[in-house]
């Protein structure tokens, strides 16, 4: 073994312990085991011993080193502490001596305020009673011409009040005549809608009339009502037919109708014409019915559907079925 005594670890007692081994197999080769029996035990102890203080100078070892470790972080950590404690005293003086050259500056600040303070107050009582003279020599100079002044504001302020009555009034009696008109405008679209309504209702007339007499069935229907009409009395206004309108009463109800919207405009202009500027006239013509006629909407009329002819002559069925038999 070429290692120091102090550098002796657990696998080199093992490679001593075989390296013994050797020799003394060796000796007993030669010389037999008598020759070796009684010193076999002694170094055989003797390499124990050597294991157990080699493992214990391993843990010694380990528990050093974790302890140098441990010595130096500490010293590390110290000496942090020694520099951030430096630091933190350096910090302190460099406060320490701004607060002082601040409160220095503070305390000139205010020293000069308070003079620049009884500067300003002198000033102020210099200026007020400068002023005081001053107003009472206005007073004195300018009382004629105030009065004069106040004079000509009081007739300027009459002058609009009276203009502004008249404006009043004028507005009053616009009002006044839009209502009227407004009135008379609502009237005219009510009957504008009364001339729709009946135009709808003749159109609608003409529709199913023409519709009645264009049906093939039109004649034996009116003849199959008239025979109802004698069995039954008391159902004799179902086919009351309405008259429609002749073509003179068709074209005055035109006529009318164009008088009307042509009125209707009129009356549209007139009120947007008195209206105050600051007024927006309304929509009127929102207001107006829709032109057109939608005959969805129109009940459901029309020719009566044709019942049996059983249920219509029963008598003439049951000769009918007698005349069979």
């Amino acid at each position: 073994m070429d290692r120091k005594s102090g550098d002796i670890d657990v696998e080199d007692v093992y490679d001593l312990a075989a390296e013994i081994g050797d020799e003394f197999q060796k000796v007993i080769v030669s010389g037999g085991s008598d020759s070796v029996k009684h010193l076999m035990p002694k170094v055989i102890r003797v390499l124990e011993h050597l294991e157990m203080i080699t493992i214990l100078k391993e843990d010694f070892d380990s528990k050093l080193d974790s302890l140098k470790h441990s010595v130096f972080e500490l010293e590390s950590e110290r000496r942090d502490r020694a520099l951030r404690l430096d630091k933190y005293e350096l910090e302190m003086e460099s406060i320490e001596d701004n607060w002082r050259k601040e409160n220095l500056q503070l305390t000139q600040s205010v020293s000069q305020l308070r003079h620049q303070n009884l500067k300003l107050s002198n000033r102020l009582l210099d200026s007020q009673q400068t002023l005081s003279q001053s107003l009472t020599d206005l007073q004195k100079r300018g009382q004629m011409e105030i009065d004069s002044e106040i004079l000509a504001l009081k007739e300027s302020i009459r002058r609009s009040e009276q203009k502004v009555n008249s404006i009043t009034k004028d507005m009053e009696s616009k009002n006044i005549d839009i209502e009227k008109l407004s009135d008379q405008l609502e009237e005219v679209m009510q009957q504008n809608r009364d001339l729709r309504r009946r135009m709808k209702h003749n159109k609608y007339q003409m529709l199913q009339l023409s519709e009645a007499r264009a049906d093939p069935n039109y004649k034996d229907l009116m003849g199959m009502s008239q025979h109802i009409l004698v069995a039954n009395n008391d159902d004799s206004d179902l086919f009351n037919e309405q008259k429609p309108f002749t073509l003179s009463e068709m074209r005055e109800i035109l006529l009318e109708r164009n008088y009307l919207k042509k009125r209707l405009n009129e009356l549209e202009e007139e009120v947007k014409r008195l209206k105050p500027p600051e007024i927006k006239p309304k929509d009127i013509e929102n207001d107006l019915p829709n032109e057109r006629i939608s005959f969805e909407d129109l009940p459901v009329e029309g020719p009566i559907n044709r019942e049996p002819e059983d249920k219509l002559y029963p008598r003439k069925h049951s000769q009918n079925s007698i005349l069979r038999l």
